[in-house]
């Protein structure tokens, strides 16, 4: 028992030993079933990094010469495991032949060495592609102490081809620049460095590269040009600028004129200025070869370690290998990475970009997502990153895990970005280059810099694209563009064509072209035709400058003038030798502070609206137009116009368009050398006065105010004035829109230019309430206004018509003892009867037979003796005359004395027969009255008689038979005396001959009118002087003046004589004319009233409404006043025909621009009421009797 205890012991004890080691090694195993299987997951983690970076992983055995290619790698050699053998000899067969023994030698170097592997060559794929990859590798020691090379390879074909497609576009543009026959340099705008320069600048300066980039702009100009050039290039404008021919400033100091362009451009980084040089001391430029001067760009790509990552999209974690550390500078102790991490260390402006397009790859369906982007490094810089990654998805589709690599692209993006702002600078430097350019290959254009697109007249460079050298160039030309090789630069001038075939002189430089793979012809081409165009342009500018008749001046930045051409020293009156003075000195304040307001804020080459303005101080005023230009920042250029006549026009026009406007006449304007003489203009007044608006007739011709009344003398004579091209003025009938009539006085004058007939001018007057009130004169001139019977003027012209015809009786009667009548009941019931007594008359004899009433109570008929009884027609005038008459209740009883006067035998006209006829009537009245009396010589006894009273008169003195009285002429408002009108009187005559009623025809028939005409106006003159007194602003003196007086009479002589001896105003004196008188010959009266009028005459028309005259002739007349007939004031209260007489007199006076003046006013009411209508002089019984000079015996 005691035995077997001991060994249960030590079997349990074993057992236990056992159970432990088992649980022991359990563990052991665990453990490292879990490192292999985090082992196992690490290695396909990178394997799917690599894979999505497009990144091949490779190792080599260096002890057995084997080599490890891993999938993507063996993607990138485009072939599958099986075909490669693992050997460095299969991998080196597949590298490009160019490339094998570099390779071989860099590797070999890496083995012995340690050094690092970073190497790039070409391969050959199995598709038979050739692609380009860099390749790194680095050596290390595994833990069994074999040496291994492990390494990266990546395919970088596309950036290579995108390198060396940037070096052939560059390399093409640096050899237009350096190979440009043409001498060009660059240089810096604010420091003038010469920045760069090509061969043939190198050439015509004399200097080395080297020389000349050492130099500034400004030390390449003579010493005299360096001012003059530094304000060109401060001032110039970014567009194309020739700027001037300099003198230049050569090495070897021989002398060098050039004209040079220039343009702004942006060189590498820097505002620079490209200029041109064009040598124009030699007859041709300087040929020059163009060398590539230095490399300008370089590629920088190297391979370098990526940062692989891990995003776990269900965890949401992410994970980095080392190279993120090494490319960013983000330590690993810094926190565990999230999305958000680095998202924002993207760079802000690539932000949204690049967080879309990575939600949008993880919720398409897309395997791969890709995006280049700025990330900020730990120190804060951004660098330029590739970033790829793969998606891995679940079954549903789902994104589950995203794995990928940055790799730092920051040196090939600088480097693609420098290469391309240096292709751009060349690109810039040829297509602003401002002399044109063409690049040919087999003779087509296959480039153009914008110079050469307008010289030939195209849209784009397209529009020359389908071009041939032929369709350019002539024959000769055209074959050395297609030269082989054009060795050296051929210069030639031929005719050049544009797209739009037009032709000019043109001069080419033909030069081989070759670009890194472009081969071909380039042509520069100068307009020989603009040049010449240019010079001679330039010299009319100077010429035009110097000898314009506009004002041209320069002015600094204070506007002070610094040049002036003689029109401009002229217009402001400078000297010739006069300095710099101040604009502002000449031009008054207020336009001076808007010009200063207008010109100084003006961009560099933008020209001022022109603006008037009014120079200080001159009379008559002097105005300018002035406009500006600003040519530099410190001076500007002027020009001034001088517009005094325009403004003073203008003046006028607005004057004279203002006047037109509200002219009560309506004016039409029509163009004559328009089809039919269309209307251009009508005033507001014709509107009113044809009812037509303006934008109704503008265009038409006039006719259509005629309508069909196309039938009148007035057009045809307004039709001759046109065709004649001559004034006129007519009285048409024309026609309202409204289809009433109305009188037109049309007055059309010819407006002639330079070139002849260019308008007709027309002033239109409607005359129609004149035409009216003319008519009602004319019918009342020949009717009498109480009977309204013709009258004696009416019966005048009766007989003078029917003495043409046949033989006639002239009956003349008076009524017997009529006076008694007015006597007894009035003559207001005196009128009423002779109205009814020429009503019965009338009624009772025949309508051939002309009845009248000569005034007063005598009638006068005229008898057809062929065609009419004359006893019959006695005795109905006898019982016409007895048969009684009803006034105011009462039967009147008349009897009638009667006078007949027979044609041709006693007397052939009508004053002979009036005269016969009244001999006869007075001479019925003497034997009895109540009877009629026949014409017979037995009356010359009574003739003499007259006669030896007349002898009384002619015998003596006027001044001892004959008085002057005179009756004063009052203002119509106030009632002052203005005036005075002498009248004639005979105070010792005959009974019966006193009355001048009687003894002014009684005159006149003698002819003693005239003698005693001429003493009265002696008389009115002598007495000027003593009437004075009487009004307060000169009495003004008138007389009457016969007709014989008017027309037989020196009645300009007299008046002369009379003023001279007298010492008279003429002012003061007013001559009365009857309407009779002054149309018994108008055209003299006319003429003898100018005289009158020049000697400072008043004219007044006597008795007006009496007689009859025309108004057309009447507003020629040098009238200045009308006198009322006191037979129409005496009954203007109680007859409305007399009203309106009356009030058409003074209207038609005021119309035509006279002053009116009533004689008659017998009472205070016809005064008022004359006033009311504006009359504006008056005279009568109501103011004063006529009465005699207190003095006259004393002067007699």
């Amino acid at each position: 028992m005691n035995l077997a205890k001991p060994d249960i012991v030590a079997s349990v004890g074993a057992l236990l030993l056992a159970a432990f080691a088992i649980l022991w090694l359990s563990r052991l195993w665990l453990r490292a079933r879990a490192r292999l299987r985090a082992q196992t997951h690490e290695l396909q983690r990178l394997v799917d990094a690599q894979k999505m970076a497009g990144i091949g992983y490779w190792e080599y055995d260096i002890a057995l010469g084997y080599l490890v290619w891993s999938d993507a790698t063996l993607a990138l050699f485009g072939i599958d495991r099986d075909a490669f053998d693992g050997s460095l000899a299969d991998f080196i067969r597949r590298v490009h032949p160019e490339d094998q023994p570099r390779l071989v030698a860099l590797r070999e170097h890496s083995l012995h060495t340690g050094a690092a592997l970073d190497v790039r060559y070409r391969i050959a794929r199995g598709d038979g592609g050739i692609r380009t990859l860099d390749e790194h590798g680095e050596l290390h020691t595994r833990s069994d102490g074999r040496r291994v090379m492990r390494g990266t390879v990546r395919d970088v074909s596309a950036l290579v081809e995108a390198g060396r497609r940037e070096q052939q576009q560059m390399a093409q543009y640096r050899y237009l620049f350096d190979r440009n026959p043409m001498p060009m340099a660059v240089y810096a705008r604010d420091t003038l460095s010469i920045l760069a320069v090509n061969d043939a600048a190198i050439e015509m300066a004399g200097y080395t590269r080297t020389e000349m980039l050492a130099l500034r702009a400004s030390d390449m100009l003579a010493m005299e040009e360096r001012a003059r050039f530094a304000r060109h290039i401060a001032s110039s404008s970014p567009d194309h600028a020739d700027v001037g021919v300099y003198a230049m400033q050569r090495k070897d100091a021989a002398p060098l004129r050039c004209r040079v362009f220039g343009q702004d451009i942006l060189f590498d980084g820097h505002s620079a200025r490209m200029v041109m040089l064009l040598d124009v001391t030699a007859a041709e430029l300087a040929r020059a070869a163009l060398e590539y001067s230095e490399a300008r760009l370089r590629l920088v790509a190297r391979a370098s370690h990526d940062a692989i990552w891990d995003f776990d999209i269900v965890a949401g974690t992410l994970w980095w290998n080392e190279g993120y550390t090494a490319l960013f500078g983000y330590d690993a102790a810094m926190g565990t990475p999230h999305l958000a991490d680095w998202t924002a260390r993207i760079h802000a402006d690539d932000r949204a970009r690049v967080e879309s397009s990575f939600a949008a790859a993880l919720r398409g369906e897309q395997e791969q997502w890709q995006e280049d982007y700025r990330y900020r490094h730990m120190d804060g810089r951004f660098l330029d990153v590739r970033d790829r990654g793969y998606i891995l998805r679940d079954a549903a589709g789902h994104a589950v895990r995203m794995v990928g690599g940055m790799h730092d692209r920051s040196r090939e993006a600088n480097a693609q970005r420098e290469l391309q702002q240096r292709v751009e600078n060349y690109r810039v430097l040829v297509e602003q280059m401002p002399v044109p350019l063409l690049v040919l290959q087999d003779g087509h254009v296959r480039m153009a810099n914008t110079a050469a697109v307008l010289l030939l007249k195209g849209n784009t460079l397209d529009s020359l694209g389908a071009m041939t050298v032929e369709d350019l160039f002539e024959p000769a030309a055209a074959a050395a563009c297609r030269a082989p090789a054009v060795t050296p630069t051929q210069t030639l001038e031929c005719r050049v064509r544009r797209l739009d075939g037009s032709t000019f002189d043109g001069q080419l430089q033909i030069a081989d072209f070759r670009g890194s793979e472009v081969g071909g012809v380039q042509v520069l081409m100068r307009d020989l035709g603009a040049e010449r165009r240019r010079v001679a342009a330039e010299q009319e500018r100077v010429a035009f400058f110097r000898l314009s008749a506009d004002g041209f001046g320069i002015l600094d930045e204070r506007m002070s003038i610094i040049q002036a051409n003689a029109a401009l020293r002229r217009q402001l009156g400078l000297a010739e030798e006069s300095a710099t003075v101040p604009l502002a000195d000449y031009i008054e304040d207020a336009h001076c502070t808007r010009m200063r307001a207008a010109v100084l804020d003006l961009p560099q080459g933008a020209a001022s609206e022109a603006f008037d303005c009014r120079l200080r101080g001159r009379m008559p005023e002097i105005w300018l137009e002035l406009a500006f230009v600003r040519a530099r920042s410190d001076t500007w250029y002027m020009v001034a116009r001088d517009i005094s006549r325009q403004v003073r026009a203008e003046a006028e026009a607005r004057l004279l368009q203002r006047a037109v406007e509200a002219a009560e006449n309506g004016v039409v304007i029509s163009d004559a050398r328009g089809s039919d003489l269309p209307l251009v203009y009508v005033n507001p007044a014709f509107t009113r006065i044809t009812g037509y608006p303006a934008e109704t007739v503008i265009g038409r011709n006039a006719r259509f105010l005629y309508r069909d009344d196309t039938d009148q003398p007035g057009l045809r004579e307004l039709d001759q004035a046109l065709a004649d091209g001559n004034p006129a003025s007519v009285v048409v009938r024309n026609y309202r829109k409204d289809g009433s009539l109305f009188w037109n006085r049309l007055r059309i004058a010819p407006v002639r230019d330079a070139h002849g007939l260019s308008h007709w001018v027309g002033i239109q007057q409607d005359i129609s309430e004149e035409r009216r009130a003319e008519e009602r004169l004319q019918q009342q001139a020949l009717s009498d206004e109480l009977t309204g019977l013709p009258n004696r003027r009416a019966l005048l012209l009766g007989a003078n018509a029917m003495l043409l015809r046949e033989p006639l009786a002239l009956v003349h009667l008076g009524l017997d003892q009529f006076k008694l009548i007015n006597d007894a009941l009035g003559h207001a019931s005196g009128d009423e009867l002779l109205r009814k007594l020429g009503a019965r008359l009338r009624g009772a004899l025949p309508d051939a037979i002309l009845l009248a009433r000569m005034g007063g109570d005598e009638f006068v008929a005229l008898v057809p003796r062929a065609s009419t009884q004359l006893q019959d027609v006695l005795e109905r005038i006898s019982d016409g005359v007895r048969q009684p008459i009803e006034v105011q209740g009462t039967l009147q009883q008349l009897n009638c004395s009667i006078g007949v006067a027979l044609a041709p035998e006693h007397g052939d006209n009508s004053e002979a027969l009036m005269r016969s006829a009244d001999a006869a009537m007075h001479e019925a009245k003497r034997l009895g009255r109540n009877r009629s009396v026949t014409y017979s010589a037995d009356l010359h006894d009574v003739a003499r008689q007259r006669l030896a009273v007349i002898s009384r008169l002619r015998g003596s003195d006027p001044g001892r038979e004959l008085a002057l009285h005179y009756q004063t002429i009052h203002d119509g408002v106030s009632g002052a005396i203005v005036g005075v009108e002498l009248l004639l009187r005979w105070p010792r005559g005959p009974d019966g001959l006193r009355s001048p009623d009687v003894l002014v025809p009684l005159l006149e028939e003698s002819g003693l009118i005239l003698p005693v005409g001429r003493w009265v106006l002696n008389e009115a003159c002598r007495r000027q002087h003593q009437l004075q007194g009487m009004a307060a602003h000169g009495c003004k003196v008138a007389l009457n003046v016969s007709t014989q007086q008017l027309m037989l009479g020196d009645l300009v002589g007299e008046v002369r004589d009379a003023l001279a001896v007298s010492g008279a105003e003429p002012a003061l004196l007013e001559l009365e004319i009857t309407e009779s008188a002054l149309m018994a010959d108008p055209g003299k009266a006319e003429a003898t009233l100018q005289q009158l009028k020049q000697l400072g005459l008043g004219i007044v028309i006597d008795d007006f409404g009496t007689g009859y005259s025309s108004l057309g002739y009447l507003h020629r007349f040098p009238v200045d006043k009308l006198k009322i007939d006191r037979s129409f004031v005496s009954d203007v209260l109680t007859d409305r025909d007399d009203a309106l007489i009356c009030a058409s007199i003074i209207q038609l006076a005021h119309n035509l621009g006279l002053s009116v003046v009533a004689e008659g006013v017998e009472t205070e009411a016809q005064w008022r009421w004359l006033a009311a209508r504006g009359c504006e002089q008056m005279q009568g019984y109501h103011f004063a009797r006529p009465v005699p000079f207190a003095d006259a015996q004393a002067d007699d």
